[in-house]
C-alpha cells in the first residue's frame, strides 16, 4: 500500500512519497496521512497474518520471496507422479495423466522437478490438494500456481502455512 501511494504522490507530485517502505510486514506502525491534489489519503498499518511463511523467514529469503522485479512464469510438463522443489521451502508432489503447471512467484526461488524418490524436503508436514483442470494453488506470500488439468498434489513444507485453492485467474 505505500509503495503504491508513494508512486501516486510523485506521479501527481513531481516528488517523491515520504512513506517509508520495506519487504517487511507491517513497516507502517501508524496512520500515515498524505495529499495528493485535492485528496486525503491514508496509509494505515496491514494486516499480520499468523500462518504466513514471510514470519518464518529469515531476511534473505524475505527479499528472495518479495521481488522487486517483473515475474515472469514458469511452466513444467508434468505427467504420471513426481515431485517439485521450491527453493528450499517446499516440495509438491503430484499425480496426474498430464498436465502443464506454471508458477507465479518470485523468480528469485529455484524451481525443479525431481523424482519421488529424492529425499529433498520429504520428512516435512503436508497438505493435500485434488486441483481441479480450471482452478489455481495459492500459497500465501509466494504466489500461485496453475494447473492445467486434474491433479492430486501433496504440498510438504515447514510449517502450517496458509494455502488455498481457488478459480482459476489466467
Amino acid at each position: 500500500k505505500s509503495t503504491l501511494i508513494n508512486e501516486m504522490f510523485k506521479s501527481y507530485n513531481g516528488k517523491d512519497g515520504n512513506i517509508t517502505v520495506s519487504n517487511y510486514p507491517s513497516t507502517t506502525l501508524d496512520i500515515v496521512d498524505i495529499k495528493i491534489g485535492g485528496l486525503l489519503i491514508k496509509d494505515t498499518p496491514g494486516l499480520v497474518i499468523s500462518n504466513s511463511i514471510i514470519n518464518s523467514l529469515d531476511d534473505k529469503y524475505i527479499k528472495k520471496v518479495n521481488s522487486k522485479k517483473e515475474i515472469k512464469p514458469v511452466t513444467i510438463q508434468i505427467k504420471d507422479k513426481g515431485a517439485i522443489l521450491i527453493d528450499k521451502l517446499f516440495r509438491i508432489e503430484y499425480d496426474t495423466k498430464e498436465s502443464s503447471v506454471t508458477f507465479y512467484m518470485s523468480n528469485n526461488l529455484d524451481i525443479s522437478n525431481i523424482s519421488l524418490n529424492n529425499p529433498r524436503l520429504k520428512d516435512l508436514e503436508y497438505k493435500e490438494f485434488n486441483i481441479l483442470g480450471n482452478q489455481d494453488l495459492v500459497i500465501e506470500d509466494i504466489g500461485f500456481i496453475k494447473f492445467t488439468k486434474e491433479t492430486n498434489v501433496k504440498v510438504l513444507c515447514n510449517n502450517d502455512i496458509y494455502m488455498y485453492l481457488r478459480d482459476r485467474l489466467i
